[in-house]
């Protein structure tokens, strides 16, 4: 049974915790040795779609494939591997759901995908990729190109040609224990014409070579214009380090909302050391705040999209709030170090992260938000720090 994290907050569609009359069954039917009930009173089984279909009853629309294998090297650090698809697309998309299926679930560690309206990413994808090996070693190589921490680059929005109104956004990612992401009814993905999708995938080696050639995204599109339009804030948490052999490191974060809008989503994100995530509200103007969530024992191979049962009224200036805890000792089981170091800010799976992805429905089309480009600029910072700080901060 998956864990329930949740302690706290506003209601949740995807509440799957028992109720304490629940629980005390469970226990009753333990104790007296798990007695097998009438065959006859039993549920039809549930029957589970593989891993491998698309969670729909209609195909998609759009399937976007790897187009040749990814080769993974045996050692070295972790790899970001951007890889872009141009859409070729006259008129503006609407985007109703999106289904990520890994290719080979033993190196990747997790995959955001974006859009890009400015066609920036295409060309990079050109200059930088790297189809073959350079030598006769053990390299990485394949589709796409290495983008590291980021992009692979710091993007100028002044050079953009085109789209300068919808230059680009999220539209979510996979990490384990998600995979389907579907939009509200009525609300859609606004993407602008003459895009591409890029998927940005986070592989860690095993102490082998691997191969990843058979990694999936599928896209539902609708064909009329929405009624309300889907957007992401980021919430991040300020911390560049946690440091070591300390059970309960704090550190806190804010968003400021731009304009009215409603929540529908939350998905909290952290890595080994992670321990506890908070998410409150504070109404403009005002000094209070309301906890919208609580998570307790956090669980890297749990992590879920917290999906509110009734939307949450965003005021044009309120503030969310958000607070991470970790765990940096060596009472943490999941602690990728023993004896523990310090660790920075990164997204290697040894490296640590502590925000929260909001999900927005909006009035009108987003206006070329930043939030997941001063992210991405936020982790080429925090590598440069660790490689600065690298030789002088011991284990």
């Amino acid at each position: 049974m998956p864990p329930w994290p949740i302690t706290g907050g506003l209601p949740l569609k995807n509440d799957i915790s028992l109720k304490p009359d629940e629980i005390a069954t469970i226990c009753k039917w333990a104790e007296e040795g798990c007695p097998r009930g009438n065959p006859q009173d039993a549920p039809k089984p549930v029957i589970f779609k593989s891993e491998e279909e698309w969670d729909d009853d209609n195909p998609p629309d759009l399937i976007l494939k790897m187009p040749g294998a990814f080769h993974l090297a045996a050692k070295g650090e972790d790899h970001y591997r951007s890889v872009v698809f141009p859409l070729g697309n006259k008129e503006e998309k609407y985007i109703r759901k999106t289904h990520f299926i890994p290719g080979n679930k033993k190196i990747i560690h997790h995959s955001l995908t974006f859009f890009d309206g400015t066609g920036v990413m295409l060309d990079a994808q050109k200059r930088l990729g790297k189809a073959k090996p350079f030598g006769l070693g053990d390299e990485d190589y394949g589709p796409g190109y290495e983008s590291g921490m980021g992009l692979g680059f710091i993007p100028n929005p002044a050079v953009a040609t085109r789209n300068h109104d919808n230059p680009g956004g999220g539209l979510g990612g996979w990490t384990p224990g998600t995979g389907m992401s579907e939009n509200p009814s009525g609300a859609r993905h606004l993407v602008p014409p003459d895009s591409a999708i890029f998927l940005q995938i986070h592989y860690h080696p095993t102490g082998k070579p691997e191969v990843d050639k058979d990694t999936r995204f599928a896209i539902w599109f609708d064909k009329e214009k929405p009624k309300k339009y889907v957007t992401g804030y980021v919430a991040d948490t300020s911390f560049r380090l946690v440091p070591k052999n300390v059970d309960h490191f704090k550190s806190t974060g804010s968003r400021v909302i731009p304009v009215d809008s409603q929540l529908y989503l939350i998905t909290p994100h952290m890595h080994m050391l992670g321990k506890e995530f908070r998410v409150w509200h504070q109404p403009k103007g005002s000094s209070e705040r309301r906890l919208l969530l609580e998570l307790r024992n956090w669980d890297f191979n749990w992590q879920t999209r917290y999906l509110l049962k009734e939307n949450f009224f965003l005021e044009k200036g309120s503030t969310i709030h958000v607070e991470a805890v970790y765990d940096n000792s060596s009472n943490n089981p999941n602690n990728p170090y023993s004896p523990p170091r310090p660790i920075f800010l990164g997204e290697s799976t040894t490296d640590e992260m502590g925000f929260a992805v909001l999900g927005i429905l909006r009035d009108n089309p987003p206006d070329g938000g930043k939030d997941f480009l001063k992210y991405l600029e936020k982790l080429l910072e925090a590598e440069a720090l660790k490689k600065l700080l690298g030789g002088t901060v011991a284990p």
